[in-house]
């Protein structure tokens, strides 16, 4: 809970607000002091994984290959592939913006007008 406080204050502080938590089943426990934060949680069931995280995680995956790929490293180090993680998390929310155009699977399209391309 305290990692939660903290990205939560870190939020505010930067004057974002978190609203709406999708945790898996096993963050039930957390609704009660959430709510204390005005953050509604939403979970899923035991078996059962959030969708949107989910799709998120395979496209900041894919988006590592492809970068790994294209590197020129025989061995890549530890450090490098970190920063790669963090570089492709960046530019997929930074170029990527979710348009909901279904209400089951968020699509994320590219937003060509904010990237300059």
């Amino acid at each position: 809970m305290k990692a939660i406080q903290s990205v939560n204050s870190l939020y505010k502080n930067r004057g974002f607000s978190i609203r709406h938590a999708l945790m898996d089943g096993q963050f039930l426990t957390l609704e009660g002091p959430l709510s204390k934060d005005s953050i509604t949680l939403t979970t899923c069931s035991n078996d059962e994984h959030v969708g949107e995280i989910e799709r998120m995680i395979q496209a900041l995956k894919d988006r590592v290959r492809g970068m790994y790929s294209i590197l020129s490293f025989f061995k890549t180090p530890g450090h490098l592939m970190a920063e790669l993680v963090y570089w492709c998390f960046f530019w997929i929310f930074f170029l990527f913006i979710p348009l909901h155009s279904s209400k089951t699977e968020p699509t994320y399209h590219h937003n060509r007008a904010d990237s300059g391309l």
